[in-house]
């Protein structure tokens, strides 16, 4: 009896050995090369490992869709007719401006519908625009065929006069309702490259605009007063 549990004893172990050596010998299925980390709590898959980096969201392509082709093609958006379009929408924005800066078929901009705050009857803001903060900074560098610049409306102050004086082709320029001062048209009058060119200047609205301008005026010798 204790004979026949021998050879049984015996028996399992070599199956146990057998089954051992499989194992060993069996290669390593690499099933998935996911570390541990990416793993919730007792091993179950954390659902972010469903989705894919390349795999585009319905979001992210709504806000492509819905942004201004210049803001996407990294400077090579320059043609006359799509500024224009943005110009007629009020998408034009510093950055912009920028883009398109070096375009010699852009002899006229009208910076009011992108620039100027929507007001009520009695002039209170219902809407802000783009920032106007150093909106005219690009024309210092830039759009040296521009005829026409109409800034009607948007409240630039002195600082952003300053970028407009090297403009030397400028027939007509609005500043009516901006918030210039005698200190920044006097700025003008002195460094404008335009002084010989300009023919319009319309300065309606401005506080404290009076007779002291005038002197100041007069030094655009082609000009007729608005």
């Amino acid at each position: 009896m204790s004979e026949v549990r021998r050879c049984a004893t015996t028996m399992s172990r070599q199956r146990s050995i057998k089954k051992l050596k499989l194992f060993k010998d069996e290669p390593i299925k690499e099933t998935n090369s996911r570390t541990p980390e990416s793993y919730g709590p007792r091993g179950v898959r954390s659902p972010l490992e469903n989705i894919s980096n390349k795999t585009p969201s319905p979001l992210n392509e709504e806000i492509k869709r819905k942004t201004p082709q210049s803001s996407k093609s990294n400077g090579k958006l320059k043609t006359k007719s799509q500024f224009e379009q943005l110009e007629k929408e009020g998408l034009l924005t510093l950055d912009i401006l920028d883009q398109f800066k070096n375009n010699q078929d852009i002899t006229v901009v009208n910076m009011t519908p992108s620039f100027a705050p929507i007001k009520n009857e009695i002039g209170l803001v219902l809407q802000s625009k783009g920032n106007v903060k150093s909106c005219t900074k690009p024309f210092y560098h830039g759009f040296k065929n521009l005829l026409f610049l109409d800034i009607t409306r948007v409240p630039i102050h002195d600082d952003e006069i300053r970028y407009l004086i090297r403009l030397c082709k400028l027939r007509g320029l609005s500043l009516s309702y901006t918030e210039i001062t005698f200190k920044g048209m006097k700025y003008l009058s002195h460094h404008a490259q335009f002084k010989d060119t300009l023919e319009v200047l319309k300065l309606a609205g401005i506080e404290g605009l009076d007779d002291s301008w005038l002197p100041l005026v007069q030094t655009f010798t082609n000009l007729n007063i608005h």
